[in-house]
Parts: structure tokens; sequence; C-alpha cells
């Protein structure tokens, strides 16, 4: 064999590892992070707790490495660059804002899964094609759990509590609203169960090509969705998959019509908000109650998010990792609470310059030209569905959210690493 023949084997047997590796890496991820309450229990039960993170863990260090050596061997694309600039300065001030490490370091552990989408989303992308009866699967367990939940079957991680660095943290979220009952199934809350059905299903419509089978599972996830009452997730829902009902030949179109009206309503709403300060109430209003959680962030949560910011941050450089939201709430001395939108998230993280390179990367996606292969389609639908949530969700702290997002970003920013691509034969092959 010629020296060039034995090292194309060698390379493909190293991609082909890798491929193994990250595959399996994110398949415990994904099961933990869907029944994390399940999982959650079994390890505090049998007092083997920090086992629990291994996966993620293992996320954290793959991403880690993976772009440790694209500096290294000079593959480092100017797009991973501007992003790893933007991360970095996202670090230094928060630590400056917080004044604490672990703070800011469980900032950095909560965008993990969207680090690990980045790193790994080529591999990921070549294998979620045959994944076929999986979303189908899934989604019935998740059916299940939500009709046991509400038949009121009380499972026994219900209002779990753990501990994370001295901090307690709630493992099941269990809540009304309005008098309803938000039901979570095998998930850790409504919001997080709702989620799961939608992206699923729009994994599901990707893959299915039987139109009687794409509109029953579509109407049994409207109708799970709507149990477990989160508004903003079936709102999402219904542009999500319309884009993927419609015929093929217009997909493209389609996603970026409908991702470019949402990107522009979700930047006006909050900036409208702070502005004007919401003067409308429609608490007295009988027939609006359905909106009492849009109008608290209209009128509460997007105003003190800015206002906080503008406080204890910088309109250049935002108020860094760890200092609002979730890793605020557990460790931060200054709280500045999470914002429910996606623009204002990443603002807060890092300011107008993580901002502008956010939209640099969304302009990218709206010139670029797409096949019809699954991969094109793929972040098509799931950018689309993402950003039309992203108007009334944070993204970033849901690990389910944020790992798909990275997947999509990892494809539009594009790298000078491999580009990984699926034989006939399903093997891996790479190409420069």
């Amino acid at each position: 064999m010629s020296a060039l023949g034995a090292d194309a084997s060698k390379m493909l047997l190293k991609n082909f590892a890798e491929d193994r590796v990250v595959f399996l890496i994110f398949s415990a991820f994904l099961l933990t992070q869907l029944f994390y309450p399940f999982f959650r229990w079994v390890f505090q039960m049998v007092k083997l707790g920090p086992l629990f993170y291994i996966p993620a863990l293992l996320a954290l260090l793959y991403s880690i490495s993976k772009e440790s050596y694209a500096i290294y061997s000079s593959r480092w694309s100017p797009y991973r660059a501007a992003f790893d600039l933007v991360l970095v300065l996202s670090l230094l001030v928060g630590i400056l804002h917080t004044k604490s490490l672990v703070a800011t370091g469980f900032g950095f552990w909560i965008l993990n899964p969207f680090f690990f989408g980045l790193a790994a989303g080529r591999i990921l992308l070549a294998r979620f094609e045959y994944l076929k009866f999986s979303p189908l699967i899934l989604l019935g367990v998740i059916f299940i759990g939500l009709i046991l939940d509400d038949i009121a079957i009380d499972f026994p991680w219900r209002g779990l509590e753990t501990e994370i660095a001295g901090t307690s943290v709630t493992v099941s979220k269990v809540w009304t609203a309005n008098g309803v009952r938000r039901l979570s199934g095998f998930q850790s809350s409504s919001i997080e169960s709702s989620r799961w059905i939608l992206f699923l299903l729009v994994f599901f419509l990707l893959g299915s090509h039987k139109t009687i089978i794409k509109l029953t599972v579509t109407i049994f996830a409207f109708y799970f969705i709507s149990l477990t009452t989160t508004k903003v997730t079936l709102l999402a829902a219904i542009p999500a998959t319309i884009i993927l009902l419609l015929p093929e030949r217009t997909l493209a179109y389609s996603a970026k019509t409908i991702l470019s009206l949402f990107v522009v309503i979700g930047v006006s709403l909050p900036a409208y908000s702070f502005v004007t300060q919401w003067p409308f109430d429609i608490r007295d209003v009988q027939t609006a109650r359905a909106l009492f959680s849009f109008e608290d962030r209209f009128s509460s949560m997007w105003p003190s998010n800015l206002e906080h910011l503008l406080e204890h941050g910088n309109i250049l450089l935002g108020s860094g990792l760890g200092n609002f939201g979730a890793s605020a709430i557990k460790f931060s001395s200054v709280f500045i609470p999470a914002s429910d939108n996606i623009y204002l998230y990443v603002y807060q993280i890092a300011g107008l310059v993580g901002l502008l390179f956010f939209f640099y990367v969304l302009l990218k996606f709206l010139v670029m030209s797409f096949s019809s292969g699954f991969t094109s389609r793929f972040v098509l639908a799931f950018l689309a569905t993402i950003l039309i949530a992203g108007v009334t969700d944070g993204t970033f702290e849901s690990p389910i959210s944020a790992l798909l997002l990275g997947i999509c970003i990892s494809q539009i920013m594009g790298t000078k690493a491999k580009t990984f691509e699926v034989e006939p034969s399903g093997d891996l092959v790479s190409q420069r």
C-alpha cells in the first residue's frame, strides 16, 4: 500500500472513531437531559450524584479539545476566532462584574450544550438522517409521561431538590399558573417538556414522507404541548410546522421569510417595552388571561433587564457570564433576571459586540443557498423554530434548544476543519 493510501486509511479510522465517540457522548447527554428528574433521582438514591454530570463533562471536554486542536493546527476560521474572542471577553467581563469565579464558571457551564453543538454539529448531522424512528419513540414516551402526570400519578422525583456548590436546586418543578397545574411528565418543567415535543416533532417531520402520518403526529404533538399550557412553544410550533408541511421546494424561501419576520419581532418588542414601559394592563380583562405571561415580559421582565444591564453592565460588552439568569440566582451577589428573549440574552452576555456578531451569523444564513439535502433542511427548519421561540424564550439556558442552536450555527459559520459527509454505505469520509 502506498504512503498516501496508508495515510488515507489512518484518517478514515480516526474519523470513524471520533464519530462513534461523539455520538456516544451525545446519546448519553440527550437521555440524561430528556429524563433529567428520573436520572437525578436514581443517582441521588444510590448516593452517586456526581456521576450524573459525566455525559455533560465529556461533552465539555470534547468541545474544548476540538477548539484547541483547531487553533493548534491552524484550522481556526475567522468566524471561530471572532466567536472565541467574544467568549473570552464575556468571561472577563463576567468575573469583573460578579467578582465570583464560581458564578462566571457556572454561567460558562450553562452554555455547555451550545458549545457541544458547535464542536460536534457536523459529525452529528451526518448521523441524524438515519434516526428515522427515534423521534417518534421519544415523543411517545413524553406523551405517556404527560398522560400519567395529567391523571395525578405521583412521580417519586416530584419536587426533588439537590445541592450544587452549596446551593439548593429544584430538579422537578411543581407549580401552577392562574390556578392551572403545569404538567411536566418525565421532564424537569412544563416548558422543557413542551420544547422537547416541538423539537422532536420537527425532527420527525424532516424524516417522514407520508402526509397522513405527518398530520396525525402533528395533531397529537399540538395537543400535548397544550397540556403543558406553554403558550410560547405552542405559538412557535405553528409557523415551524407550516414550514415543514409546505412543499419541499418552498422550504428555504418560507423558512428565511418567517425567520426574518420573527427576528424583527424579537428585537422590536423588548425595545418597545423599554421605551414605552408598556402602558397597557390586561390583568382585568377576563378574555386576555392567557396573555398574562406575555404581559409580564412586556411590563416587567424586559424593561428591568435593560435597566439592570445599564446599571450593572456595559453597553458595548454586556454584563458577562454569570451575572444574570440561573447562575445569578445561585451564586452572584448582583442579580439580573433572565431575559426570556434570545437577543436580550446575547446582549446581556456580550453586549453590542456579541449581538452584532450574532446578527452577522443570521445574515450569512439568509444569503446562503440551500440544497434539498437533509443537512440543509435540518438547519432551515430548526434555526427558524429556535428563533421563533426565542422571541419570548432565552434559549441558551435550555439544554435541547442550546444544543440544536449550536449545531445549526456550526453549519452556518463553517470552519477550516474537516467537513464530514455520509457515503451510501453509511461510513464517514472527510474532505478538505
